[in-house]
């Protein structure tokens, strides 16, 4: 009997057309600035509507059919973040605001009026509430209880443009040079490298990342010391990199692009409006906004057969040992975010104890070699 635990997946192929549909989430015309989702049914939206004061944080929880407004404001809102279904996050002008209660009410953050504030965490209790239009940026170290400022001048008297979050460290390009700075908790921060003209950037795992400039994608493989040119005749402001293959880009129009080839080509998606502000993807599935919110499901358009139903892995995050369980007998693959193969081995029905004591920090992805639609598992080793 298969399990039934669902799991983050990921895949490793994308081949077909891929193709957006509308997501009706805003009643008015406007504007939405960002999209979260926690899984494949549970997501947020934040919606600001034209010629009004009036902005609403929207969810739904099937998947996008449905949306329902959980939070109002008299002002501009922008960036949100829900650890769980309970504790969520929102930034407006007027400062940041918590849930713990899955939006019946909200409370300020005590945090200073943001611009255009968007948070990044890379673990349940660390957090960063940045703002993308000046330097006014905020850390939590206990899931959002309380929040700190984060010193001014932190980023050589620069503003933070964008950032990407793994579970060991956290990267932050700043808007005027793209210098690029590192940090574990936000405590402090350490200027790493340079992204010349860089408009956006994400990290696999804290070695193997990607950038996007006005003209060009590129990769490092140090944690963002060195850069190297994958495409130079590719621009665009927005990058989501799933792994080494299959690669996400937002164009200069507005358009969503992807590369199934590292990113040596890229080629249009279909579907959306050209006025998309931001996209991610989650579960296998992808999310856009910008005047309109759309969702594109499958994106290696393979049957989407979660690896959950098939085996557990706990603790992940972890430190080395792992264990999986199984009804069934499964021949496994793991590989690193470079797609290399680190072990092949056939495990039983019951509990295995996986070892990699011996393997660096970062992101792994485990996949069933004898049931090849099913998807990728990702494993993070600290």
């Amino acid at each position: 009997m298969k399990l039934t635990l669902l799991l983050s997946a990921l895949f490793f192929q994308l081949i077909g057309m891929a193709q957006w549909t509308p997501m009706n989430v805003m009643p008015a015309a406007g504007q939405m600035e960002d999209v979260f989702f926690l899984n494949k049914d549970t997501g947020y939206v934040s919606g600001n509507e034209w010629g009004s004061s009036t902005s609403t944080l929207y969810r739904t929880t099937n998947g996008g059919a449905t949306w329902q407004g959980i939070y109002n404001s008299s002002v501009w809102m922008s960036g949100v973040y829900f650890l769980n279904y309970m504790e969520g996050f929102v930034s407006t002008t007027d400062g940041g605001f918590s849930t713990t209660d899955g939006g019946v009410t909200w409370n300020s953050m005590n945090t200073s009026a943001i611009n255009s504030g968007y948070f990044c965490f890379p673990t349940p209790n660390t957090g960063i509430l940045y703002d993308t239009q000046a330097d006014i940026n905020h850390r939590t170290e206990d899931g959002g209880a309380t929040w700190l400022n984060i010193p001014l001048g932190s980023f050589n008297n620069d503003f933070i443009h964008r950032m990407s979050c793994t579970p060991t460290a956290s990267y932050a390009l700043i808007d005027l040079y793209g210098y690029l700075y590192k940090t574990v908790t936000g405590a402090s921060w350490t200027l790493i490298g340079q992204v010349v003209d860089g408009q956006d950037i994400h990290f696999l795992d804290a070695n193997n990342g990607y950038a996007i400039t006005y003209s060009s994608v590129l990769s490092t493989s140090d944690g963002g010391v060195t850069w190297n040119t994958i495409n130079a005749s590719q621009g665009g402001s927005s990058i989501f990199a799933i792994n080494p293959s299959l690669i996400y880009i937002l164009d200069d129009n507005g358009s969503v692009m992807k590369s199934t080839n590292g990113g040596s080509n890229f080629t249009m998606t279909t579907g959306t409006s050209n006025d998309i502000l931001f996209f991610t993807i989650v579960d296998n599935v992808g999310y856009a906004v910008g005047s309109n919110a759309y969702k594109m499901g499958n994106i290696s358009n393979v049957p989407n057969i979660e690896i959950g139903n098939y085996l557990q892995l706990w603790p992940n995050p972890g430190t080395g040992a792992y264990t999986i369980r199984t009804d069934e007998q499964h021949t496994i693959s793991l590989k690193n975010v470079l797609g290399e193969e680190i072990l092949t081995t056939t495990i039983p029905p019951g509990n295995t104890t996986l070892d990699l004591s011996l393997q660096p920090t970062g992101m792994y992805f485990v996949t069933l070699m004898d049931v090849p639609t099913v998807s990728a598992m990702k494993l993070v080793k600290q």
